[in-house]
């Protein structure tokens, strides 16, 4: 792996929709690891935030979610993604050219942020991002919102989906987008039987390297999960044949027992092989 150059590794851990891919590459030794751990270090992300169609603010935020009000100490070349942050509290504004044309040729990904709902001509706009490949949405999906992400299941670009709330419209298109090959992660803040059995019942060739995310405990390992591996004091996971399910607890420690480290996960993962 040392003879792979040095610059296809940085493409890599500055692109992956996991961010945390370079922090778990980075106990791996040589070129990789090195890379990986300096990637950790420098990757960053830009959020704009938008209200009523007025540029209001810009934040940044390093891997570790740490936040800065100026760039100055970051690299573009390291920026992993920008974000823009729509929100109206009255009327949906019109669009503003000038700054669409300019969030457009920021460095990174592009990523959107719907606090509010959007007419048509949004929903044009936003299908219209090549760049644009995370969606997430704060709000409930009315027609608007369902609109556009049908426009963008049909464009095959999106890589990551997070629903705040959803209902089976939500559900039925979110499983649609695991279906997809860019498609890569798909994260439910409120968890319900209903979407654990959808997803299950889509093939799993297709669920092939797609990571689903739920806010809190949600039991997704099963006796067929052989190997258990606590690679950081915050997480276990469980590994079978096809996928691996992992557990998150910010206060986790390396004394506590399973059980007393479960009561405490605040997200459950689970990535299909």
């Amino acid at each position: 792996m040392n003879s792979v150059p040095t610059e296809f590794y940085e493409e890599v851990f500055t692109t992956s929709s996991q961010q945390r891919l370079a922090n778990y590459a980075g106990p791996v030794s040589g070129k990789f690891g090195s890379v990986a751990n300096r990637c950790w270090t420098k990757v960053y992300q830009k959020g704009i935030l938008l209200i009523d169609g007025k540029n209001q603010d810009s934040v940044f935020f390093d891997s570790r979610g740490n936040r800065y009000t100026s760039e100055e100490g970051f690299c573009q070349k390291y920026r992993h993604l920008t974000n823009l942050c729509f929100t109206a509290d009255d009327q949906i504004p019109p669009i503003d050219k000038k700054f669409v044309k300019k969030f457009l040729s920021e460095p990174g990904k592009h990523s959107l942020q719907l606090y509010s709902t959007i007419d048509n001509a949004w929903i044009e706009e936003f299908a219209s991002w090549k760049k644009l490949a995370h969606v997430e949405l704060k709000i409930l999906c009315d027609d608007n919102v369902l609109k556009l992400l049908r426009k963008l299941l049909d464009l095959k670009q999106l890589t990551e989906l997070y629903l705040e709330f959803s209902d089976q419209d939500s559900i039925d298109l979110a499983c649609d987008f695991l279906k997809q090959d860019q498609f890569r992660f798909l994260s439910f803040r409120e968890f319900s039987k209903e979407q654990l059995m959808a997803i299950w019942q889509i093939d799993s060739k297709q669920l092939s390297k797609k990571t689903i995310w739920w806010k809190g405990q949600v039991h997704l390992h099963g006796k067929h999960f052989t190997r258990v591996v606590r690679s950081f004091t915050d997480t276990i996971d469980y590994e079978s044949s096809d996928r691996i399910v992992r557990y998150f607890n910010p206060d986790g420690t390396s004394e506590m027992n399973k059980e007393a480290f479960m009561a405490g996960v605040t997200k459950s993962i689970v990535t299909f092989l």
